[in-house]
């Protein structure tokens, strides 16, 4: 038994696991457009360890937060996989302090376009200017989580990458005892994330 991980939310992330959610595989790739080779970068690293993707038990889906264009790399995937009958799991990198039973948590990302996301452990979600980070972040939570370490412009200690990278184990089975499938989350409305300017209409005149 083998799964595979995807993250396409900000970086392209990939893995391979076995059975007892351990990696065998790991690749993290922060200086190419994810679109452009994730389907390359899959197929090289099931040759390289002689397994097929239909073979495979399932495949984990990071699905969001980020941008639209991100985010939908990997989500339109699984669904292309997902009719091909192969088990698709998801989940959100805010979901991930939950799955470590944290008491007192925050998750907070760079949500471009000068601003950042804040997801509180009741649900409360937020956009807010990069600006007030400091200020907004001081006394959100007892810890405070992001994606990557050089994200926000305050050095913070707690990261889900990393966790993902160094406990596969208990959060792959969390998302597997939930058999989670969480809806692609994106940091705006996709009318406000692509937004035509109003005098679009008179370009073509």
């Amino acid at each position: 038994m083998s799964y595979l991980y995807i993250d396409s939310s900000k970086y392209l992330v990939l893995g391979l696991l076995d059975s007892d959610f351990k990696w065998i595989d790991f690749n993290e790739v922060k200086d190419v457009k994810t679109s452009a080779h994730i389907h390359k970068d899959i197929y090289e690293m099931l040759e390289k360890h002689n397994l097929e993707l239909d073979k495979l038990s399932g495949i984990f889906v990071v699905s969001g937060p980020g941008s639209y264009t991100g985010v939908r790399v990997s989500e339109g995937l699984a669904q292309v996989l997902e009719w091909q009958k192969i088990p698709i799991y998801s989940f959100n990198h805010f979901q991930i302090p939950e799955f470590l039973d944290e008491s007192s948590w925050a998750f907070v990302s760079k949500a471009f376009k000068g601003e950042f996301f804040t997801y509180e452990k009741n649900g409360k979600t937020s956009l807010n200017k990069l600006e007030d980070f400091d200020n907004i972040i001081d006394g959100l939570a007892d810890k405070i989580y992001t994606h990557f370490p050089e994200d926000l412009p305050t050095s913070l200690n707690h990261f889900t990458s990393i966790v993902v990278k160094d406990n596969p184990e208990v959060i792959f089975s969390k998302v597997l005892e939930k058999n989670l499938r969480s809806r692609p989350f994106y940091y705006r409305p996709l009318e406000k994330e692509f937004k035509v300017p109003s005098d679009a209409s008179n370009l073509s005149k």
